[in-house]
């Protein structure tokens, strides 16, 4: 579920290296926003990838084909907002805005609507990712737990990728597999700071809550997988980053897709580390070759981490 898909527009330049003033040398369109980026890292890794997005305006009626292109089965709500617009410049994958539209806000119909296509499309799934909203209140905390409990009872995999006012609640729901990152869990006051003992202590206070798996991304830093009689930190080689933002939405798709997949838990965090690693190492978001997140997810070196008390 995407609550919001925006179309984004990248003008890559050219004439930087050479001395000359630089020029448009091409201008990209692609889907974008969370949950555009977390069905890409889907495909890309074999497994069939559904998109349930609100799309309006013109900038929506531009976004369909655009989806559809990149091999994503689109479940559309219609709406009466046009869809969000964002145009940058990101020369050496540094992506600087230029302009970008308000947030696409939608009205009660049409919040039903989207929730109740995002229900009809995962019960024929195997796994549901429910992604945040840009706008706190958008879609209501109470709503996203309902519709985590409802697929959970017809066994359906949650896992989310959430905004913060929506990870307690959804935690109490149940949901199967939460990636946060330490911002968000810093800053709803799970932890006290960002150290890797705080970060570990808040993602088992998650399981206590109710949250089946909990994956804590942290920047530059390894990250944490907590289940059940299990905390790990996924130690990938060290590569120099090109552009850090999506690494995240990377693994919650990888995530998503090896548990789509059929993956064990073993298999599936590794694979997710390194799509998220290869991720910051490329100019596009929520992309990534399989071939080499494969190759890497060899690579990545799980460490158990030492037993602190739950938060």
């Amino acid at each position: 579920m995407a609550p919001t898909v925006t179309l984004t527009v990248t003008i890559v330049r050219s004439g930087e290296a050479s001395g000359v003033a630089p020029r448009a040398g091409d201008i990209d369109l692609r889907p974008g926003g969370q949950g555009a980026w977390i069905a890409r890292m889907v495909a890309e890794l074999g497994a069939s990838a559904k998109v349930c997005g609100p799309l309006g305006g013109r900038s929506g009626a531009i976004l369909r084909p655009l989806i559809e292109a990149e091999g994503l089965e689109l479940h559309a709500t219609p709406v009466h907002r046009a869809n969000t617009v964002w145009v940058s410049d990101g020369p050496d994958g540094a992506a600087a805005t230029i302009a970008e539209t308000d947030s696409q806000v939608l009205d009660r119909h049409e919040v039903d609507d989207l929730l109740n296509t995002t229900l009809a499309c995962a019960l024929g799934s195997r796994v549901c990712v429910l992604a945040g909203v840009p706008v706190p209140g958008m879609i209501d905390a109470d709503r996203y737990a309902t519709l985590t409990r409802n697929l959970r009872r017809n066994g359906v995999i949650v896992v989310t990728d959430l905004s913060r006012e929506l990870i307690l609640p959804v935690a109490a729901a149940g949901a199967d597999v939460m990636k946060v990152s330490h911002e968000d869990v810093v800053g709803i006051g799970l932890a006290t700071d960002a150290s890797e003992a705080a970060l570990t202590s808040a993602a088992k206070a998650l399981l206590s809550r109710g949250a089946g798996s909990v994956i804590v991304s942290r920047a530059e830093r390894p990250s944490i997988a907590v289940r059940p009689g299990s905390a790990l930190r996924l130690c990938p080689p060290p590569l120099e980053p090109v552009n850090p933002k999506g690494a995240g939405d990377a693994m919650t798709g990888a995530i998503a897709a090896a548990l789509a997949l059929g993956r064990a838990w073993s298999e599936a965090i590794p694979l997710a580390a390194a799509a998220g690693t290869l991720n910051v190492a490329r100019r596009g978001l929520g992309t990534g070759d399989r071939a080499a997140i494969e190759l890497l997810a060899e690579r990545i070196v799980l460490e158990p981490l030492p037993e602190v008390p739950t938060g």
